[in-house]
């Protein structure tokens, strides 16, 4: 809301402004998307690839309810087609964001378990 009181009307009706808002929301969304997938991957001993892309899922559906929140919030409208078009969008686009990342993920989850496994020392029965 801060944005919105900082920038003048005048500003915020030019069409330029309102679509590269659109793209910053974007951009966020589908760095929380593959930050999710990255984290997951990385996280799950098994089936890493699909639980990563799950995550990402989820997130993305997240994303798109808050970008149309503040579609509302700035005073547009929601109909099927733009809640359709940025669902897709989000999906889509970070899914191909998600995919490389739930790879680095998941091999950098290998290598900190198997180096966590080389330091532990067995359990011994008393």
């Amino acid at each position: 809301m801060s944005l919105r009181a900082s920038v003048p009307d005048a500003t915020r009706e030019l069409e330029e402004y309102r679509l590269s808002f659109f793209v910053w929301t974007l951009v966020v969304a589908l760095a929380f998307q593959a930050l999710a997938a990255l984290v997951t991957a990385a996280l799950s001993p098994e089936h890493a690839g699909v639980r990563a892309l799950f995550a990402a899922f989820l997130t993305g559906c997240l994303a798109t309810a808050a970008i149309l929140g503040l579609n509302l919030a700035f005073g547009g409208t929601i109909d099927s087609a733009f809640f359709w078009l940025v669902l897709r969008q989000v999906v889509n686009e970070g899914a191909l964001l998600a995919i490389p990342a739930a790879g680095l993920g998941a091999l950098g989850g290998y290598a900190l378990r198997k180096a966590r496994a080389g330091r532990l020392e067995p359990a011994t029965m008393p």
